[in-house]
């Protein structure tokens, strides 16, 4: 297994535990000549590939070879596993889950959100089939994919802070690291802090 870091404005670090340091990967704004370049977060898939979701659409990374998917070229919030070859991507246009292996889209929410909804965080809830939703103003919200039509339900009483951990601990509880509030405690099933 590979260890990987990164920092929010492009550089991609590998680690080497004979030196036991890491080493530049790639610079991918120095790559793509863009200053402003910020990287959100960052997915490894089986094959060993980069998936790289940034202000400037989302990139793949592979062997040297760094990518812009073409589905993708619009800012990228949050990228999250669905399954084994499918991924969760949070854009301004909405919410789709993307095959990695066939490049198909899947559009879930196809509306743009309001102005101050930016994803920070996901967490997929994959026995109960659940997409966890961390905002960097509004809150936390979920997503149940069988729900129909589908929509973002809001977790009543979260502060409008930014959600920068969503962990599952047991079958029933999910835990929020909140920005300046501390953890707090959420029924996953009924959505009770």
């Amino acid at each position: 297994m590979t260890l990987y870091a990164y920092s929010n404005n492009g550089q991609i670090f590998i680690y080497d535990p004979v030196f036991d340091r890491f080493f530049l990967e790639i610079n991918m704004s120095r790559e793509l000549n863009n200053p402003y370049l910020s990287v959100n977060n960052m997915l490894v898939d089986d094959q060993g590939r980069l998936w790289i979701a940034t202000s400037a659409g989302l990139y793949r990374y592979d062997q040297d070879h760094l990518q812009q998917d073409e589905n993708h070229t619009s800012p990228c919030r949050y990228i999250e596993w669905y399954d084994h070859d499918r991924i969760w991507v949070t854009e301004d246009s909405g919410l789709t889950i993307y095959n990695l292996s066939t490049s198909v889209d899947e559009t879930i929410i196809s509306k743009k959100p309001p102005d101050n909804y930016t994803v920070c965080k996901l967490y997929y809830d994959q026995s109960a089939d659940r997409l966890w939703i961390g905002t960097l103003f509004n809150g936390l919200f979920f997503l149940d994919p069988a729900m129909e039509p589908k929509s973002i339900v809001n977790i009543p009483g979260i502060p409008r802070q930014p959600i920068l951990a969503i962990e599952q601990v047991s079958e029933h509880t999910m835990m929020a690291g909140i920005d300046g509030q501390g953890i707090w405690e959420i029924d996953s099933k009924t959505g009770d802090i």
